[in-house]
């Protein structure tokens, strides 16, 4: 049984049209080289230290593209409105988001609750603000973990292929 294009386009238009965060947290500064492995990280359901999450700034479709304006470490992508089976996710976080942190690991959550009290439009928000995580879909632990500065605005790019699973 193999998963069709026009239903992993589905699956990646409805990541699309979900209310995504990106949430990152200081990890486990004792993780060894196996806590790095895909599939450790694969059953991860929460981010075992998080900090806040950030609603991201670009939800769309990709390509591969050798010559792309998306580089990432994995390959080249071209962002497009054509449905495709890639999903690019872009998360801007500001200077004054968790400026002293060291960041180890962080994940993409799809229908998170923030307390209904915040201001509307905000989009920054500590892991105290958070009344439901929402559904982890994406997870990373760094093995270069990421120094915060309050003069740095920093970017996180993601890309997340639909696949097929063969058994």
């Amino acid at each position: 049984m193999i998963l069709t294009t026009n239903y992993k386009h589905h699956l990646a238009q409805h990541i699309i049209d979900s209310e995504l965060m990106l949430a990152w947290g200081t990890g486990d500064e004792n993780w060894q080289d196996d806590d790095f492995s895909t599939a450790n990280q694969s059953a991860e359901t929460a981010l075992s230290a998080e900090l806040g999450r950030r609603v991201l700034v670009i939800k769309t479709f990709a390509l591969p593209d050798a010559g792309g304006e998306i580089q990432l470490p994995n390959g080249s992508y071209t962002a497009t409105t054509e449905p495709s089976d890639i999903v690019y996710l872009k998360c801007l976080f500001e200077y004054d988001d968790e400026p002293t942190a060291v960041i180890r690991e962080y994940g993409v959550f799809m229908n998170s609750k923030t307390n209904a009290s915040l201001p509307v439009g905000q989009q920054y928000f500590s892991a105290a603000d958070v009344v439901d995580a929402g559904l982890m879909i994406s997870y990373s632990r760094l093995r270069t973990p990421l120094y915060r500065t309050a003069d740095t605005r920093q970017a996180i790019e993601i890309i997340i292929p639909i696949m097929q699973v063969v058994e």
